[in-house]
């Protein structure tokens, strides 16, 4: 099974509601940022890493208590694959997002409209946990 991560990347706008970060691939397909486990590291290692080669962003704080993988089968030249991903919930300040050869534009938007766009359904199941995880800190977090 190949073995992946990634981050749900989000930022406090304007009353601290988030405004999180959609990524659109190559086929046209939005998503979150996420990658392949390099030898020897650690789930949270390689979302880090590839967070940051995916956007630019490298102010990243992981938000303690929030990981949830998916799992799903997908064509690979020509033969069906299975994957899992492990998605990590991180908060960062606003600014530019430089995105990688990877992806053709990004996108930061509140809860609902990420809903909206967001390609797969267990990337809106993703997003709804993530969500769900931020309100229960609400009074921590929100100013």
């Amino acid at each position: 099974m190949e073995q992946s991560a990634g981050g749900i990347v989000f930022y406090r706008a304007a009353r601290g509601e988030p405004l999180f970060l959609l990524m659109i691939n190559r086929r046209g397909y939005w998503e979150f940022p996420k990658g392949h486990l390099k030898e020897g590291e650690s789930d949270m290692m390689a979302a880090l890493r590839e967070v940051t080669e995916e956007t630019g962003i490298s102010n990243l704080e992981v938000l303690k208590g929030f990981k949830t993988t998916i799992k799903y089968r997908y064509m690979k030249q020509g033969r069906e694959s299975d994957k899992e991903v492990t998605f990590y919930l991180m908060e960062t300040r606003p600014q530019n997002v430089v995105i990688s050869d990877e992806h053709r534009g990004f996108v930061w938007l509140p809860y609902n409209e990420a809903m909206a766009k967001l390609s797969y359904n267990n990337a809106r199941r993703v997003l709804t946990e993530a969500y769900t995880h931020l309100n229960g800190l609400r009074g921590l977090w929100r100013q």
